[in-house]
This record gives structure tokens, C-alpha cells and sequence, in this order.
């Protein structure tokens, strides 16, 4: 029988380290893939929120090169549509005369701002800039950006009159056999206003100039007196849809737009329910306003066009297609939301209609609920 040959203890040795290393390896893998599904989901939470510069750290942690390929290709994109949506203000401090003031320290919402920061890039929304320089009293600036607004130039200048108030001065030293007596400063006190924070500014909108939008609650109620001295009236729902334009180029100012709405009436009077349709022109101001950090748009506007009713058949009443005109005046209430959406309330319209054929006029008042986007922006 032939003897074996002795084996080497180095080869038990090395095959232990590499299955330690391969296991290693391996869970190391599991881990970070973990860590980039749950960055990838974090940064889709935050970018919901309006936190673009937390999402953005989120997207460079899944886009690194450790990450599963289709995850780190679906971070790298989105990183670069936050980058294009991240806003940038360029701050100017100057003093009376329009002379460079260097030395100032700037904070916005209490977080330093590097000196050698050319911009400063913020999220979106309402942001509070102290501004100190010494031997002035600091100032204060709440600034709002939109979503996409780049290099936002602000210049903010130190009066001759921004100077701190003198210390008041010591009081008179009196001779030891007399008690010090001390006068305090007099203070003159300063005028007391309303507090109307909540109240920002009148703003410029940033949002594209055109858009459209949907009525998806619409009630609508009609009243019509008869000839014979009688009267009757219907109340229905009234979706609409409109698309238009601000004539500034931007999301407020003169707008005109295209409606097309239809009424669908349900409720009361002696006559067959009418499914009449609605076709306006509309022409109005949006006027924006920064309330509590979110821009409200107000815009009263006036409305004439066309009303046309089909056959409707309920009972012993029977309605004939027959048209008319229509005209009146309505505001509408609009919050914007991220994206360039917003939410539209429309607490009255009234307008006036007249059927031709039929020789009938009558008041409508309507009320609506609905959504709406704008579109065309840079």
C-alpha cells in the first residue's frame, strides 16, 4: 500500500479566508442595496414635500456606483430634474450710496451662508434672511421663491439710519455723603402696529402663463319669470372645463380663456329638466398674494357667450332644443400647489341668459370646486 502524500496546512488556512471573504462580500452587497432602495425612497418622499435640497442628498447616495444599475440610473435623472428645479438667490448688500459692503454676515433661517457662496440655493417657499454688519442694527428680509426660479437677484442696503442706538449714558457720580441717585434713560416708545405676518407681499407669479382647468363640483341654480307673472326654478350640477392665457407671460395679470361647460338640471320647478350646454369667453385679473408661505391667486373676471338646450323628455313636460346668449361676472379663489397645480374654489358667478326663441330670461348662480395647472413656463 502506498503511503499518502502529507497535506499542506496553508490550503485549509487559505480556503477558510475566502469563504469569510466571499460571506463578507456578499452581505456587504445586501446591505448596500438595501441602503440605496431606501435613500431612492426617501428622496421620492422629500422631493413630495418640497425638500429638494434633502432629496438631493438622498440621490447622491443611490447614485453611486455601488448601487443596482437601474437604481442608480433612476436616481442620476431625477438628481438632475432636482438640480433644474432647486431655486438660487444672488444676494447684493450695498450701503446708502450703492457702494459693495464686505464683512456682512448673512443668515437664512438661521443657517450661516459661506462668505465666498456666489448663490445661495434654498427649497422652494418662504425663507428669513438676517443680514449683520457691525455697528449697524441687523436687518431682516422674508424672501419667497418658486419651484425653477435660478439666480434670484435681491439687493439689500444699510441706511445711514441703520446705525445701533447709543448706550445711554452713566449715570452722574455723587458725592459719598449723598445716595447715588440714578435716572434711568428715557426710551421713547415705538408705534405699535398690527401683527401681519400672515400677509407677505403682493407677488409675481412664476408659474406659466398658460392653463387649464376643471369645475368638478359645480352647483348651479336658475330662476326664470314667466309672463304670466308666475315663475320657476332649477337647481343642477355644472362641470366645466376651460383653457386660457396670461397675457403677462407668466401665472397672473390680464387672462383670457375658452369654457365649455354643461348644466344638467334635477331639482324642482314645473317644466322638463333641461341638459343645456355653455359655451364662454372669459376675461379677467389675476392678482397673487403670498399667504402663510403659499401663493393665493384672486381673479374677479367677466364671462358672454352662448347657451343651448337639447331635447329632454320627463313625464308630461317636453323641452325643444332652443339657444340664447349668457354673460355675467364671477371671481375665482386659486391656491398653488408643487408643480405648477393648484386647487380652485369659485364661491360665485352669477349670469344672466335669455332664451331667443322662447322669449325667457333668467339669473344663474353658480358655485364651484376643482383643479387646474398651468403650463408654458421656463
Amino acid at each position: 500500500m502506498k503511503g499518502s502524500r502529507p497535506r499542506s496546512p496553508f490550503l485549509g488556512v487559505f480556503l477558510v479566508v475566502a469563504i469569510a471573504l466571499f460571506a463578507v462580500s456578499r452581505d456587504a452587497l445586501a446591505q448596500s442595496e438595501a441602503e440605496c432602495n431606501a435613500s431612492n425612497e426617501k428622496s421620492l418622499a422629500l422631493r413630495g414635500q418640497g425638500k429638494l435640497i434633502q432629496a438631493q442628498k438622498e440621490l447622491a447616495a443611490c447614485a453611486s456606483d455601488t448601487c443596482p444599475a437601474d437604481v442608480k440610473a433612476a436616481c442620476r435623472k431625477r438628481s438632475e430634474e432636482i438640480s433644474a428645479a432647486l431655486p438660487s438667490i444672488v444676494i447684493e448688500v450695498t450701503d446708502a450710496t450703492g457702494h459693495p459692503l464686505r464683512n456682512v454676515e448673512v443668515t437664512v433661517d438661521g443657517r450661516p451662508v459661506d462668505p465666498d457662496e456666489t448663490s445661495v440655493a434654498v427649497n422652494p417657499g418662504a425663507h428669513k434672511f438676517v443680514f449683520t454688519l457691525a455697528g449697524k442694527a441687523p436687518l431682516e428680509r422674508t424672501i419667497f421663491v418658486a419651484e425653477g426660479e435660478k439666480m434670484r437677484h435681491e439687493r439689500v442696503t444699510f441706511s445711514a439710519e441703520s446705525s445701533s442706538p447709543p448706550r445711554p449714558p452713566p449715570p452722574p457720580i455723587l458725592p459719598p455723603t449723598q445716595p447715588p441717585i440714578i435716572t434711568p434713560p428715557s426710551v421713547p416708545h415705538a408705534p405699535v402696529f398690527p401683527d401681519v405676518h400672515f400677509l407677505r407681499a403682493f407677488v409675481e407669479s412664476v408659474h406659466g402663463p398658460g392653463y387649464i382647468e376643471a369645475s368638478l363640483l359645480g352647483l348651479n341654480y336658475s330662476y326664470y319669470p314667466l309672463i304670466t307673472g308666475s315663475s320657476y326654478a332649477w337647481a343642477g350640477y355644472r362641470p366645466e372645463i376651460e383653457l386660457g392665457l396670461h397675457t403677462s407671460g407668466r401665472g397672473d395679470g390680464l387672462a383670457i380663456g375658452f369654457r365649455q361647460g354643461f348644466v344638467f338640471d334635477a331639482f324642482g320647478g314645473s317644466q322638463a329638466p333641461r341638459v343645456a350646454g355653455l359655451t364662454q369667453f372669459r376675461i379677467g385679473y389675476d392678482l397673487v398674494v403670498l399667504l402663510a408661505g403659499h401663493e393665493v391667486d384672486f381673479g374677479p373676471y367677466l364671462t358672454a357667450g352662448f347657451v343651448y338646450t337639447f331635447d329632454s323628455v320627463v313625464g308630461p313636460f317636453v323641452n325643444a332644443p332652443s339657444g340664447g346668449i349668457i354673460g355675467g361676472a364671477g371671481v375665482d379663489v386659486k391656491l398653488f400647489l408643487a408643480g405648477g397645480f393648484y386647487a380652485l374654489v369659485r364661491p360665485i358667478e352669477a349670469t344672466g341668459l335669455c332664451f331667443v326663441e322662447e322669449f325667457l330670461c333668467g339669473l344663474n348662480l353658480d358655485f364651484a370646486l376643482g383643479v387646474g395647472v398651468t403650463f408654458g413656463g421656463k
